[in-house]
């Protein structure tokens, strides 16, 4: 087979895509975020090492209701699920596999003999390296899986995507995105994404993605409102990241409460970091002022319904082909194609 895209950087078969660990375009992004109204900080700063050990730990919580959701569709459906890939075909997973749930994707794959390429995204070298790992023991004797990794965010993947097309053994792209992700977003931005992805691969690729559809309040509060305070700690993570970024401590947590609400006219989860008392700081020769009770946003999580999922698939260029939902129908696996494949 012929190499993909020489000119990424290959270490210990992970591909670097273009990642931002302190990058001066990350410092750009953060400086754009702050001019935004409202403010934000960017969602990725999130997921970095501790981000990732942290959002593990939520999810052995027993009110974090997403990740057994996951796994009882998976229980249930894996074979279906996966049933509707091709014989050949490349696996993308934005987002660094979880051994339990992409293990189970793949392991059906190998059981339906379905020659399967899988890439595994995440800005994580270290949560990367580990899954990686993992997944590679598992299926190290496979003659039709084979396991790469990709280091960077979901724009560098796009780019990575769009630049390999000719390189790839089959043009049969689909994209993995579990955990309620694609959520992780307003439902424009999410259908922009889901876009660039589709303008990447040239106007035909697939989408299975987990969704959240739960609509009961006091079971989303339970879940967000943990007790070890999980939740809480993922999105304080998200100002350290963004200290990181910049090289120094420009936003001292001391100075700052995490905020998290559930908007029900949207089904939104907000997330931000609240100012306890007015400050002016400086950021890259800028100064910004904020005072006391300014909201930085960093994360939301979208409780939507399959309505508002084919919304926004409609919206990428994509059609609703498939879902399974789980025992208690507020979770859901989705499958959209672009509309170019229908």
């Amino acid at each position: 087979m012929r190499s993909i895209t020489p000119q990424y950087r290959s270490v210990d078969g992970i591909i670097d895509v273009g990642h931002p660990n302190g990058s001066f375009d990350m410092k750009l992004d953060i400086l754009k975020g702050l001019c935004n109204k409202p403010r934000e900080f960017p969602s990725v700063l999130i997921w970095d090492d501790r981000g990732s050990e942290l959002y593990e730990k939520l999810c052995e919580e027993p009110a974090y209701y997403p990740r057994s959701c996951e796994i009882d569709i998976l229980q249930k459906h894996c074979s279906n699920i996966v049933g509707t890939f091709s014989d050949f075909s490349i696996l993308i997973e934005l987002g660094c596999g979880n051994l339990q749930k992409t293990g189970a994707i793949l392991a059906a794959l190998k059981a339906q003999g379905k020659k399967t390429s899988y890439y595994a995204l995440d800005v994580s070298l270290d949560s990367l390296k580990k899954n990686l790992r993992d997944l590679s023991a598992k299926f190290c004797y496979s003659s039709t899986i084979r396991v790469t990794g990709l280091l960077g965010t979901y724009a560098g993947c796009a780019r990575w995507v769009e630049s390999s097309f000719d390189s790839f053994p089959t043009n049969d792209i689909t994209f993995l995105w579990m955990g309620n992700t694609i959520a992780n977003t307003e439902i424009q931005d999410a259908a922009n994404l889901l876009a660039s992805f589709r303008q990447a691969c040239r106007g035909t690729c697939s989408f299975i993605f987990g969704a959240d559809a739960c609509s009961d309040e006091s079971r989303i509060r339970a879940c967000y409102n943990d007790r070890p305070g999980y939740f809480h700690a993922v999105v304080a993570n998200g100002m350290n990241s963004t200290n990181a970024a910049l090289g120094r401590e420009v936003f001292n947590p001391k100075d700052w409460k995490v905020r998290v609400r559930f908007d029900r006219e949207t089904r939104m989860v907000r997330c931000s970091h609240v100012c306890q008392r007015n400050l002016n700081l400086e950021v890259m020769g800028h100064i910004f002022s904020f005072s006391q009770g300014t909201e930085i946003n960093q994360l939301l999580s979208g409780k939507w319904s399959p309505e508002q999922i084919a919304f926004m698939s409609q919206l990428g260029g994509f059609t609703l082909t498939n879902s399974w939902m789980d025992k208690e129908e507020i979770y859901g696996f989705y499958r959209i194609e672009s509309a170019q494949r229908i």
